[in-house]
């Protein structure tokens, strides 16, 4: 029974180690020459867990004295207020004995809580053996209940609910933590002191967050033991020195949506904040929700060695998966944006080594994946063989950054290039100056006729990425003012600056461009303007310095809120010195081989794999692997010969269906020559040679079966689009009216919709100038989950079909014909010349 209290209380004397601890009748233990240490229960400590223990427990601490150790006998105490260990060493028996069960348990439940509110406020001595158990038992699948999503999204620290800290380290902290533990808690190790040495061995630090730097004193030791948490294992900050610094060997830090975090928690003050130093040392993060490390896209870290991440990914669903289940919850971060990057490095500074000793950072196999790494900044060379860099986003590279790459992964990387099929790009023709404004009164544009006369020539890399005659701007200053360079987003109205271009809302937009000149000190940044006000930048950071040598500015992993963009813009340039750019790009996803406009380019015949792609051939979008001919209709047709070298004859058509309406007038469309029967809504008819629609219904359809979901489609189309509309347009991936895909067009524009469950919208608008009663050729491609729609063989929609239009239409084999009705017209639309062939 607990001993009661009395102004007359001996303390219980002990020898540090329990097994040479001397137990008196009286309740007394000494031996001769060992410090005293107390134990709580005479102070009246109930170990049940049901009377307060708080007072007990301060009462003991008082005793201490800071000369004292306190001993914790097995049990589970109440704890209503922060208790201030004065005392050398705090010890229990363990955080749990006979199988996960019993032990030293603290429980924390605070009368009057506040946020960070500590169970146990420590500075300085050895805390061992204990468990705290704080109240709110924090479940992954419902951490939207602790964690605001706006805020989240912004990476602010008030985006956690208030909740309260196991053990709390302030000031000028010398500690050591041994076998302690920490759960149902929002902190469970909270490091805001300013010097001093923390070490953490054989510790578990669970809680919302297993551990929190509030205040980074780059003197921390952990060895061995876990930290994890139902958000996070480390939490990091932007206030006082911010980042983490210290020494990890062989802990755990994963099973965790992130293993580190990083959190704005000053209120954005801090404009240059600090990511990771010291050793991470087998720090494995093992079985991670969303990413290793989520660094601050500001954040540096320097003098950073890391020898490997131990890294694996856990199932990317949370509910209803199977297996780990640690990704954050579809309310936080939806399925098609879970797990891009296994971690997010922010800037790569000075003497920063991540080898591959234990598992590298690799892709996750989530829809929404983009990468291995995202770096933000790599501005010094860094060994990076640990980042899997053949798999790396490197928004800006300043320098050759990593020149311990070995042989293979250049080779890999530049293999690449050659078999990717080109990208398409999203800028009006950057070859073309005129296209391109620079400012500052006097300022020039031009292209470099001789390449030979380049003050630095172009290396072989380079020729490889955008041909080996590559056009060349130079751009002239007029020695005052530094000039800007833009060029709009194809599609945009109006002049620089104005009118954006609706793209795809839910696929980022990358840029590259190679750039060569400047002066000592040159800053230059390159930038991509967007949103509806044009007040949203993509990638502004300084890209400059003196170049010496071609540099390639990077930009990955980034859109804009609504999807709307206006132009591509370099700023600063040097006013004294000439600047040379070549191979300007911006594409969806990611960085893709060069093309100047908005077609898949080669310079030259480029030979990939069994097709010869030529000068601006869109894509290989027939998948033919026999030689194929088009009549004057452009029906494709199969060449074939037989033995004696005698081509066969007629012809087989080599596409999926077609039908090019040429026949007598009929009150039907009856069947296509290959395709099978029309199946219409509304009523249909061959008029000279063309098809149209009787019933003049906006919507009516006229569609064939196709024998799968991927095909190209193309056809001629032409109505009335002023005064009112009727005008042909297509339908494609469509199960039923209910769930379809179709283009609408009006006078100056054509938008890619949409209809789920009988709900329309409209994923893309392209702006182009229509006409009425002109005959236009309309293209649209479906691939899996991208649909590509072209008007005249130019490029105007790239969508990216998401989760729920997937759900409706993926299994949408009729494709057609399909009428835009409204107002009182008096053209009449018309289609004619309707395919469709495999896209392989």
């Amino acid at each position: 029974m607990p001993v009661r209290r009395t102004s007359r209380l001996r303390p219980i004397v002990c020898t540090f180690a329990r097994c040479s601890e001397t137990v008196h009748t009286d309740g007394l233990c000494s031996d001769r020459g060992e410090e005293l240490e107390y134990n709580v229960l005479h102070f009246g400590a109930d170990p049940d867990g049901i009377n307060d223990s708080t007072n007990a427990f301060k009462q003991a601490l008082l005793a201490c004295d800071n000369k004292h150790n306190l001993y914790v006998p097995t049990g589970r105490y109440i704890i209503k207020d922060s208790l201030d260990v004065t005392c050398r060493v705090l010890r229990g028996d363990a955080p749990f004995v006979d199988s996960s069960s019993g032990g030293t348990t603290l429980y924390f439940s605070p009368t009057s809580p506040t946020d960070l509110m500590p169970c146990l406020r420590a500075g300085s001595g050895i805390i061992r053996d204990i468990m705290v158990w704080g109240a709110t038992s924090y479940s992954l699948p419902n951490l939207a209940n602790w964690i605001d999503k706006t805020l989240f999204d912004q990476d602010r620290y008030e985006m956690f609910v208030a909740g309260q800290v196991a053990i709390g380290v302030y000031g000028g902290a010398t500690l050591t933590f041994e076998n302690v533990r920490t759960r149902n808690i929002k902190v469970g190790l909270l490091l805001n002191n300013n010097v001093g040495h923390v070490t953490s061995r054989d510790c578990t630090w669970s809680g919302l967050a297993g551990v929190y730097v509030k205040t980074n004193n780059y003197d921390y030791t952990f060895e061995r033991g876990n930290i994890n948490g139902t958000f996070c294992g480390i939490l990091i900050g932007t206030s006082g020195n911010s980042g983490l610094g210290g020494a990890f060997w062989n802990v755990h830090a994963g099973f965790s949506p992130y293993g580190i975090y990083q959190c704005i928690d000053d209120g954005g003050a801090r404009i240059d904040p600090v990511g990771l130093t010291g050793s991470l040392d087998f720090l494995q993060f093992e079985v991670c929700g969303e990413a290793a490390i989520k660094l601050l896209n500001n954040a540096t870290s320097n003098g950073l060695d890391i020898n490997g991440f131990g890294f694996s990914w856990a199932s990317h669903i949370q509910s209803g998966g199977t297996g780990w289940l640690f990704a954050l919850p579809d309310t936080l971060k939806p399925l098609n944006e879970k797990q891009k990057y296994a971690a997010y490095l922010g800037k790569i500074g000075a003497n920063v080594r991540i080898e591959s000793y234990s598992a590298a950072l690799k892709k996750s196999g989530a829809p929404g994946a983009i990468g291995s790494v995202y770096i933000h900044q790599l501005a010094n060379s860094a060994i990076l063989s640990g980042v899997n860099v053949s798999q790396a986003t490197i928004a800006n590279r300043i320098d050759e950054a990593y020149t311990t790459l070995d042989l293979k992964t250049v080779l890999d990387e530049r293999q690449h290039r050659r078999n990717s099929p080109p990208g398409l790009n999203l800028l009006q023709n950057v070859n073309d100056p005129a296209n391109w404004k620079v400012s500052g009164t006097g300022a020039t544009i031009e292209v470099v006729s001789d390449l030979s006369t380049l003050p630095v020539p172009l290396s072989p890399a380079i020729k490889q990425t955008v041909g080996a005659s590559p056009v060349v701007l130079k751009i002239t200053p007029n020695g005052v003012d530094k000039p800007n360079l833009k060029i709009k987003f194809r599609g945009t109205s109006g002049s620089l600056d104005q009118g954006p271009v609706q793209l795809d809302t839910g696929r980022d937009v990358a840029y590259s461009i190679f750039i060569q000149g400047g002066l000592s000190n040159s800053s230059y940044s390159a930038r991509i303007s967007g949103g509806a006000n044009g007040d949203e930048y993509l990638y502004p950071y300084a890209i400059g310095g003196a170049f010496s040598s071609w540099v390639q500015a990077v930009g990955r992993g980034q859109r804009t809120t609504d999807g709307q963009y206006i132009q591509f813009y370099i700023a600063e340039l040097p006013a004294t010195a000439p600047t040379y750019i070549c191979g300007a790009m911006v594409t969806y996803d990611d960085v893709a081989p060069f093309s100047p406009g908005d077609k898949h380019y080669f310079e030259q015949g480029v030979l990939i794999g069994n097709e010869l792609q030529a000068d601006n051939y869109v894509g290989r979008v027939n998948g033919y692997d026999v030689p194929v001919v088009r009549s004057p209709r452009n029906i494709p047709y199969k060449v074939a010969i037989d033995d004696s070298g005698a081509l066969i004859s007629p012809l087989p058509f080599a596409g999926l269906a077609y039908d090019t309406f040429v026949r007598a007038d009929a009150s039907s469309l009856g069947s296509a020559p290959a395709g099978g029967s029309w199946t219409v809504s509304g009523a249909w008819a061959i008029v000279s040679n063309e098809a149209a629609n009787t019933s003049d219904v906006d919507g009516n359809a006229a569609t064939l079966a196709l024998p799968g979901v991927d095909y190209a489609i193309s056809c001629k189309v032409k109505g009335q689009l002023t005064g009112g509309v009727r005008m042909a347009s297509l339908t494609f991936r469509r199960v039923n009216a209910s769930n379809q895909f179709w283009l609408s067009i009006d006078a100056t524009s054509i938008k890619l919709n949409r209809r789920v469950a009988n709900t329309a919208a409209t994923p893309q608008t392209y702006l182009f100038a229509f006409t009425n009663d002109t005959y236009y050729t309309l293209k649209v491609i479906c691939k899996g989950r991208r649909i590509r729609v072209y008007v005249n063989n130019m490029i105007a929609i790239d969508h990216s079909v998401s989760d729920t239009e997937h759900a409706a239409t993926g299994t949408g084999q009729n494709a057609g014909l399909y009428l835009l009705k409204s107002g009182s017209p008096t053209i009449a639309a018309r289609w004619s010349n309707f395919i469709v062939e495999p896209n392989a």
